[in-house]
């Protein structure tokens, strides 16, 4: 007799097995962080209109510890900029963001769309003022979500 695994094993590898249909990933809003090439001047649609299509693209409700987490280490990795820590130092934690996304979302801690939030805008950064403004759009979407009940408590 086969063990239940055994029976798994067969079911989910046999020549007729249906692969469940793959979804495409989901992206973040595109938004530019600087209105001009020098980046002096933060887009001010980042801040605002950006940042409010972010988080109604946040569709399920993400816990706020969670939210408080990543927003937590980011603000540390900017205080730490800030303080003068150079940004070469800084730069492979901020990258390492990404895979802690991507693990609370394949746990379910964090709904995909706040995952993809995270990937591509960390994607996005390329030296540290870009940092910085990701760091304030951050804020800003969190504002828009918590503003918009998409923050479970």
């Amino acid at each position: 007799m086969n063990s239940p695994n055994q029976q798994y094993q067969k079911q989910s590898r046999g020549p007729g097995s249906a692969q469940p249909p793959s979804k495409p990933p989901l992206k973040a809003v595109e938004v530019k962080f600087y209105k001009d090439p020098e980046k002096k001047l933060i887009n001010p649609d980042l801040l605002d209109k950006d940042a409010e299509k972010q988080a109604s693209e946040l569709h399920a409700k993400i816990n706020s510890a969670q939210i408080r987490r990543f927003f937590g280490e980011v603000k540390n990795l900017y205080f730490r900029l800030k303080e003068g820590r150079p940004w070469e130092e800084l730069e492979p934690f901020v990258r390492m963001l990404k895979s802690k996304a991507l693990y609370a979302a394949g746990t379910g801690r964090i709904p995909e769309e706040f995952c993809a939030f995270i990937k591509d805008n960390i994607d996005r950064i390329k030296d540290s003022k870009d940092f910085e403004a990701f760091v304030l759009y951050f804020e800003a979407v969190l504002g828009y979500a918590y503003g918009k009940g998409m923050v479970k408590k």
